[in-house]
């Protein structure tokens, strides 16, 4: 018996030995496989979770576009916001949302007038209603004036969002932050009770706010674009991106829990069946202010399944058993077989692994994994890539942490922190510099796995999105660029048409009056030409304002303060605007309530301009009654002294709302005068700036129906020496009788024949002008040579040169065909010339005079000429020759 045991040791030890290696073999191939399926379960998970993401970006960067439709022009009618969404959506899912929509923010005593605007000019069965047909509980209204596409949608339009509470919370929020919000699962109204909605709301401004979280910024605002998603079609329309799994489902917030479940998708493929205990998977996406998380089920692979799965291996381990017990007869061939099976194990692995790295090269993302035990970091092969590190480069937590730039470590540390303790995971955009150096953004995706209640492991991908990113930006930048445009180019035109206008209008309407058939007193035609000048003046003075870039890029306006009589100011404005108030049965009227100063230290141009605005306002709300200016001395103490003048009229009025918005650029009281009346909503704002300029403010008292009177208060200067005028005496002054200090600190006055006898080239081509100035100068004495353009000019001085009759002055215009001024000029300088030459040019911008002196011009005017002023700067180059004058005559 001993014998026989001793003979069968080795079999029998052959044998255990070949049953352990069988079920050794079974449990790593098993835990290998279930392994290696779990992990594809998680980059599956992951990339639907992309997918999903990008459709949501997709959607937020729609309603961006769809703002800066409205920030090119804030009157968008209903087939340019159809053409507009038909062409948007065209890039983007139709079916990632239900629609898109403007909803107009009125005031609650708006709602009606609005209706009332819409039924006329766009559509006459549009209606406002709310939820459960009640009045919003809310301080405004925001009804839905256009939504696409309509065939689904019609049922929506007129909407009052605002009556719903979770849109009107979301409203809210976006006000304050400027950005897109969303709100909480809701019941959308074109879907009813079937599923839970979502609707995305972005604030749209008016052209001159910044947004801020402050009082104004519900006033500033134009409307809201939404956009709604029935969550299960959402969920449907990425159903092919969702093929690795049994079921999804989408929550609210970072959680997955009772009552935030907002969509659920389950494959209706028959052999995917939840078991009892499947597979999970959360992930965090983010939907402007509110995030979701996404939940991913898989079922694990049955026990058939892995038993099949391992099946190979078992019979490899049974055979090379069966091999060792047999171990002196087979040696060699067993050993021979064991590697031909490990080398096509090795194959197929190598291979999957090649499929795999491929994916990531694709779209430069990669997989880590942190043992928080041992603290070993390890890095896929594009991981190491994207840091640019050789192959033998071990990664360590503080090295991984170190290649993120700036307060991108303090973060990226956060989420771990947090992550490890809390389980939450992370999703971050962070910058990167690799270690060649190269500056990257990369997305960070990362979550703890807990075993036991402890964080055991850290894993996640790694992506490189720079060039997403770069184009993101670049596209928002350029979209701002382009609003910011708009905004300048439309605030900029809509000031030169209201600065222009007022001082055009004088001086149209005299040169109608002269124009009239009927005979014209001395008295009547020495005024009109008096208002005619004084208002052509005003409007040269706004032009060159207005033309200097310079100034308007800094948000810079210049003033120039003179001794000016009050009096003449408020005597200019009444005669400008008492043919319109006549025409209007309006009275205009004059009150001084105390002594005027003779003279103050202003600006009269801008004074007039103030003056002429509220007047021109009080005029034009006034349909009977009267307007009248009063003026009165505030300061008793001179040396620091103060003047008020008040334009109080009998017409509208507004409420305490209006006045408070009535100074905004672009706003009129009430949005119904602009089209009754007409204007640009500029002019009360461009008169408040300028007062306080002047040292002062611009207020206004008003009550509905009953009138309003508008109080400019500005500084007055030193009156210590001023002499002092009493009302009666100031209301008996006529224009004549009140004299004003020079504005623009010129010489005195030419006399006649002040340039007797001088010689004058006149190079210039417009034939009004060679008329115009060629009537000055010869009045005044002058010998003019006219040459149309600087070609012949040069020819003009040449033969003057060489009859011995050479010109004293030269006159020299800088635009004109053949050879423009400024090549006239130099090729002068080049001849030898060394005759004065005057530069005369329209462009009074920045650096103009400049270039006109560095091209040779000894001197420089602006047009329009000014008569004495050109007759002026002659004098001050030449000396006239009685001598040569007579015998010219």
């Amino acid at each position: 018996m001993t014998t026989f045991l001793n003979r069968r040791t080795p079999s029998v030890v052959a044998a255990a030995i070949g049953v352990a290696m069988i079920v050794g073999a079974t449990f790593l191939a098993h835990r290998n496989t279930s392994h290696e399926r779990r992990a594809d379960f998680r980059l599956a998970a992951n990339r639907a979770a992309s997918d999903i993401q990008k459709r949501l970006d997709d959607l937020d960067s729609t309603m961006y576009a769809a703002r800066g439709l409205f920030a090119a022009s804030q009157s968008v009618e209903p087939a340019e916001w159809t053409a507009f969404c038909r062409n948007i959506l065209s890039h983007h899912s139709r079916d990632s949302a239900m629609g898109i929509a403007f909803a107009k923010r009125l005031y609650l005593d708006e709602v009606d007038s609005f209706r009332g605007e819409i039924r006329t000019t766009h559509d006459p069965e549009y209606t406002i209603f709310r939820k459960d047909g009640g009045l919003t509980d809310s301080v405004f209204a925001a009804p839905i004036l256009y939504i696409y596409p309509h065939f689904r949608n019609e049922i929506a339009r007129g909407y009052d969002i605002a009556s719903v509470p979770e849109a009107r919370s979301a409203l809210l929020r976006s006000v304050d932050s400027g950005e897109c919000a969303a709100t909480d699962r809701l019941r959308l109204l074109q879907t009813g009770d079937s599923d839970w909605g979502v609707v995305l709301y972005l604030p749209v401004y008016y052209e001159d706010y910044v947004p801020q979280a402050d009082d104004r910024a519900l006033d500033a605002l134009h409307g809201w674009i939404g956009v709604s998603i029935a969550m299960d079609a959402f969920l449907e329309d990425a159903a092919e991106d969702l093929d690795a799994f049994v079921a999804t489902e989408i929550h609210e917030g970072d959680r997955v829990g009772e009552g935030t479940l907002l969509a659920s998708w389950e494959s209706a493929d028959s052999d995917l069946a939840v078991s009892s205990n499947p597979w999970s998977e959360t992930v965090t996406v983010n939907l402007a202010d509110r995030k979701w998380t996404l939940a991913f089920d898989q079922a694990p692979p049955s026990a058939m399944a892995m038993a099949v799965s391992v099946l190979p291996v078992s019979l490899v381990a049974t055979f090379l058993s069966v091999l060792v017990v047999a171990l002196t007869a087979s040696l060699t061939s067993a050993s021979s077989r064991a590697g031909s099976l490990a080398a096509q194990m090795t194959a197929k692995l190598k291979k999957r692994e090649t499929q795999l790295a491929e994916t990531g090269r694709l779209a430069r993302v990669g997989g880590w994994e942190l043992n928080l035990e041992t603290m070993e970091l390890e890095w896929s092969d594009e991981v190491r890539q994207i840091h640019e590190v050789d192959s033998n480069y071990v990664p360590t937590v503080e090295g991984a942490i170190g290649f993120y730039v700036g307060d991108a470590q303090d973060r990226i540390q956060e989420a771990i922190d947090h992550s490890t303790k809390t389980g939450d995971p992370w999703d971050l955009e962070l910058p990167f510099r690799t270690a060649k150096g190269r500056d990257l953004t990369v997305r960070a995706i990362g979550k703890a796995e807990f075993v036991e209640g402890k964080a055991r492991r850290l894993w996640g991908a790694f992506q490189d999105v720079t060039e997403g990113v770069r184009t993101r930006d670049e596209l928002m930048a350029a979209k701002e660029t382009a609003e910011s445009a708009s905004r300048a180019k439309s605030e900029f035109l809509a000031n030169m048409s209201h600065e222009i206008r007022t001082p055009m209008t004088a001086i149209l309407g005299f040169l109608d009056f002269l124009d009239e058939s009927r005979e014209v007193s001395a008295l009547e035609r020495t005024e009109a030409l008096r208002t005619i000048r004084r208002n052509g003046e005003n409007l040269m003075s706004i032009i060159n304002d207005i033309l200097d870039v310079s100034k308007i890029e800094a948000g810079r306006m210049t003033l120039d303060h003179v001794w000016t009589s009050p009096i003449q100011v408020i005597e200019d404005v009444i005669g400008l605007f008492k043919v319109r108030a006549e025409a209007k049965d309006v009275a205009l009227r004059i009150a001084y309530e105390s002594e005027m100063p003779e003279q103050i230290e202003t600006d009269p141009v801008r004074l007039r301009q103030i003056l002429g605005n509220l007047l021109s306002n009080a005029i034009k709300f006034t349909e009977s009654g009267s307007v009248t200016i009063r003026a009165r001395l505030l300061d008793e103490e001179l040396q620091n002294s103060r003047i008020c003048f008040d334009v109080a009229d009998t017409g509208l009025g507004m409420t305490p709302e209006q006045c408070d918005r009535v100074f905004e650029a672009f706003t009129q009281a009430d949005s119904s005068t602009t089209r009754k009346y007409g204007g640009t909503g500029l002019g009360l704002r461009i008169s408040k700036t300028l007062t306080q300029l002047l040292g002062g403010d611009l207020s206004v008292e008003s009550r509905l129906s009953r009138g309003s009177t508008f109080s400019v208060v500005i500084r007055a200067g030193d009156l210590t020496d001023v002499r002092m005028i009493a009302p009666g005496e100031a209301l008996g002054m006529r224009l004549e009788d009140v004299t004003e200090g020079p504005s623009d600190g010129s010489c005195e006055q030419p006399t006649d024949r002040a340039l007797a006898g001088v010689r004058i080239l006149l190079a210039e081509d417009g034939q009004d002008n060679q008329r115009l100035i060629s009537f000055h100068l010869e009045k005044a004495g002058a010998i003019v040579t006219i040459a149309e353009n600087g070609k012949v000019a040069l020819e003009e001085y040449d033969e003057a040169l060489s009859s011995g009759g050479a010109f004293d002055l030269i006159l020299m215009d800088m635009q004109m065909p053949e050879l423009d001024g400024y090549s006239a000029t130099s090729q002068l300088r080049e001849m030898g010339c060394t005759t004065p030459i005057v530069a005369l040019t329209a462009h009074a911008m920045s650096g103009d005079r400049r270039r006109c002196l560095d091209a040779g011009c000894d001197d420089y005017d602006t047009k329009p000429i000014s008569r004495d002023r050109l007759i002026t700067r002659c004098l001050q180059w030449v000396e006239p020759d009685p001598v040569r004058a007579v015998a010219s005559d």
